[in-house]
């Protein structure tokens, strides 16, 4: 461990005072390997407490939860320092899961929400999630990055091009949506992140990725500039 790591367990231990303790989910065992791999979800859930239900009926576990309100509010549900079930074999043991609550599909919309067509999209309309909840994905990402051996790397955006899909090596270490393990879900939030790590804005990162996940394409170059 490196020293400014000794600094943040000081500070910070396993959790700021910024992440708010959640009610407890499944984990299975203490890890055995580095935690190389940060996996994004979507819960297609309405709140926390339905997202943990849900969870914990098909007897699996994430790591922390990012509430749907104007906060962003931040839970942990899993010590980092155990692996659970959420994103399938090859990745549950070297990963950290973090869960987004948002029902995901448009139908589910609210007074205020906004949506998208994507062609990316399971039934093409898709549910954003707040700006609140992406300010604070960012931030959780920041300190895990720091915590852990994750680098800001996205195996489902080479060369600053966004695969909205399955890639033919999902078990890259890196950040990635849980998409890429033959699911649906995690890609608006993983284009953002992208993003806010070539030094944009929340802002100018919220607006591209909104043009990037319009765009009708399977595969978007980010940095294309009809898309500013």
């Amino acid at each position: 461990m490196i020293w400014w790591r000794y600094v943040l367990d000081f500070f910070g231990g396993d959790n700021p005072s910024w992440i708010k303790k959640g009610a407890r989910l499944r984990s299975y065992s203490r890890r055995y390997t580095e935690i190389d791999e940060l996996v994004i979800h979507e819960s297609c859930t309405s709140s926390v407490k339905k997202t943990i239900s849900v969870l914990n009926a098909r007897k699996l576990g994430v790591h922390y939860c990012i509430e749907r309100n104007e906060a962003g509010t931040i839970t942990s549900h899993v010590p980092v320092k155990k692996a659970c079930s959420h994103a399938g074999s090859g990745h549950n043991r070297r990963s950290i899961g973090i869960e987004i609550v948002n029902p995901f599909y448009a139908k589910y919309a609210k007074d205020g929400d906004k949506t998208l067509t994507g062609v990316w999209v399971h039934r093409k309309e898709y549910l954003l999630p707040y700006e609140s909840q992406m300010k604070s994905l960012w931030k959780l990402v920041l300190w895990l990055v720091m915590r852990h051996d994750v680098r800001l790397e996205f195996p489902g955006i080479p060369d600053g091009v966004m695969r909205w899909g399955k890639i033919a090596d999902p078990l890259r270490p890196g950040i990635l949506a849980h998409m890429r393990s033959n699911h649906g879900d995690g890609t608006f939030p993983e284009c953002y992140l992208w993003y806010r790590t070539q030094a944009l804005s929340h802002e100018e990162a919220w607006e591209k990725t909104i043009a990037a996940a319009s765009a009708g394409k399977r595969n978007t170059p980010l940095l294309d500039e009809e898309l500013a």
